[in-house]
């Protein structure tokens, strides 16, 4: 059992207490320089895979507290759909608070060569960017196999969050399924001066204890979302339901 609960309170202390000791929040092409440098350094970064309205709930927080991270985004997820006109709005709003977007590309989904591995990467890469109007010089690996992690793939002035080439000297911490697998983020920033810090939203935002309820509740929000643009949009689709619900009554 963690020592604290994944809650609002807890993350808005968590960053709170980095700052307070002297972090320096920084974005992933600033990392291979600070390497060498004196003083704390984090890069807070952000893997969505579920929810772009959790993405915005954290952003929002972390512009309260004048500090920048980087949020991954998913063009794969199957969850939320980035291009529909929710989700492609938080994703502005959140560009908009002064934070930075990379690609949390679906390592599962090339099954093919090294070639084509990169090729599909550089492609999500190339929209993510075009859709945004901001350069992404950064993407990180949704669920990677150990053979992910170990071949430190690299792209022509891009930044693999997991190549330790490109960023040494970090230590790495995950909150993945609300588990602290060596230490939890308050013992590393205390033990460390330079941290690459993984917090999904979903564990936060979500206020849920069990972890299963707040898949539950994410699933919940994101198909209202979805409702709630067909009921905007798709006039057929909200007449037959007024034609239904008449029926039902």
């Amino acid at each position: 059992m963690n020592r604290f609960t994944f809650a609002k309170k807890t993350y808005i202390t968590l960053i709170k207490s980095a700052i307070e000791s002297g972090f320096e929040f920084i974005s992933f092409n600033e990392a291979k320089a600070k390497s060498t440098q004196m003083g704390k350094h984090l890069l807070l970064r952000h893997d969505v895979d579920v929810s772009m309205e959790y993405a915005y709930e954290m952003a929002k927080i972390e512009a309260a507290l004048r500090v920048k991270s980087t949020y991954f985004v998913m063009l794969r997820s199957p969850m939320y759909n980035l291009f529909s006109r929710h989700a492609s709005a938080c994703l502005r709003k959140i560009i908009e608070l002064g934070h930075g977007i990379g690609v949390h590309y679906d390592a599962s989904y090339t099954q093919g060569s090294e070639k084509e591995f990169k090729e599909w990467l550089q492609f999500e890469i190339r929209i993510l960017s075009e859709m945004s109007g901001v350069a992404v010089d950064a993407f990180s690996f949704h669920q990677p196999s150990q053979f992910i992690i170990d071949k430190q793939i690299s792209l022509n002035g891009l930044i693999n969050t997991y190549n330790t080439t490109q960023i040494s000297g970090y230590k790495y911490i995950s909150d993945s399924n609300r588990v602290w697998k060596e230490l939890d983020p308050f013992s590393a920033l205390q033990s460390y001066d330079k941290v690459q810090l993984l917090i999904h939203p979903i564990w936060w935002i979500c206020e849920e204890e069990n972890i299963e309820n707040c898949w539950d509740e994410t699933i919940k929000l994101n198909f209202n979302l979805m409702q709630q643009q067909l009921l905007e949009t798709e006039r057929a689709y909200g007449k037959y339901r007024e034609i239904r619900l008449q029926k039902i009554r």
